[in-house]
C-alpha cells in the first residue's frame, strides 16, 4: 500500500504507485484537520510531470536546483556524504542505515544536500528570483492554511511550509527524514535570518527545535537594524 513506502524494502515505481490508489483510503474529511501524507507528497510529484511534460527529478534539477545554485544538492549522494546510522537509544550501538531510492515516491523525500544549500534554499523561499519563483506564491507558501497544533497554536502549516511561532515571531521552515538522516530548516524573512540543521543519526530527536534554537540565538546577537529613511522623491518647492 502507497503508506508504507518508508517500510518497503523496495519503494514502488511511478506505475506501481498509480496501481495501487485504489488501496489508499480517506483518513479525513478534505479540510478538515492537519495529517500530513507522504502519499500527498508523491502525487504531487505525480502532477508535476504531467503539466510539465518532463520527469519530476529532471524538473526540479532545471527549474529549481540550477537556477538557485544548490550545487550540492541532488536525488543521489555525492562524495563527500556522510553516512547514515540508526543509534539505539539504549545501548547507544550505531548501526549503518542503507540509503533508499524512492523510485516512484522521490517527491516525498530523499533529496541530499548541505547546511550551506539549506540555508541558500531558505534565502531565497524569504526573497525569490521573480524568475524562478513569484514572490507572491512564495508569500502564499508561509500563509497559514490550517494549525497542526490545534490545543496551543504553536505550530501552523502554510503550502509545503510549517510555520512555528515563537513568542511575537512566526518561523517557516520544514523538517525531514530519510534512514540514517534528519534535517530542518527554518527562516523568518522580516528579520532576514535562518539556521539549518542536518544530522546522520536517524535517531536524533528535535531538529526543528534546534534549528529555532539556533536562529533566535543568531537574531539576539545579530538583530536586523532598521532600513535608513529614504526621500522618494523631490522635495517640495517650498522647503526645498
Amino acid at each position: 500500500p502507497p503508506g508504507e513506502i518508508w517500510e518497503s524494502l523496495r519503494p514502488p515505481s511511478r506505475e506501481e504507485l498509480l496501481a495501487s490508489l485504489a488501496d489508499a483510503e480517506q483518513i479525513l474529511t478534505p479540510g478538515a484537520h492537519w495529517h500530513y501524507s507522504n502519499l500527498g507528497f508523491a502525487l504531487l510529484g505525480e502532477v508535476v510531470e504531467r503539466v510539465s511534460g518532463t520527469s519530476y527529478r529532471e524538473y526540479v534539477e532545471e527549474r529549481l536546483l540550477r537556477p538557485v545554485g544548490l550545487t550540492r544538492t541532488s536525488f543521489v549522494a555525492e562524495e563527500p556524504a556522510a553516512r547514515g546510522y540508526l543509534v539505539d537509544e539504549y545501548s547507544d550501538a550505531a548501526r549503518p542505515e542503507r540509503d533508499v531510492d524512492l523510485a516512484g515516491t522521490a517527491s516525498s523525500g530523499q533529496l541530499w544536500s548541505t547546511t550551506g544549500d539549506l540555508v541558500r534554499w531558505g534565502a531565497f523561499l524569504a526573497e525569490p528570483d521573480p524568475s524562478v519563483l513569484a514572490p507572491d506564491s512564495a508569500a502564499q507558501m508561509r500563509a497559514v492554511q490550517t494549525m497542526m497544533d490545534a490545543e496551543r497554536w504553536q505550530v501552523g502549516w502554510g503550502l509545503g511550509l510549517a510555520l512555528y511561532r515563537r513568542g511575537d515571531a512566526v518561523w517557516a521552515g520544514h523538517g525531514g527524514a530519510m534512514p540514517g538522516q534528519v534535517a530542518a530548516l527554518v527562516f523568518r524573512p522580516q528579520d532576514s535570518v535562518g539556521a539549518a540543521v542536518l544530522t546522520n543519526s536517524g535517531a536524533f530527536p528535535g531538529p526543528d527545535d534546534l534549528a529555532l534554537a539556533l536562529a533566535e540565538k543568531a537574531l539576539e546577537l545579530e538583530p536586523r537594524q532598521p532600513d535608513a529613511w529614504r526621500p522618494t522623491g523631490p522635495p517640495p518647492d517650498d522647503v526645498a
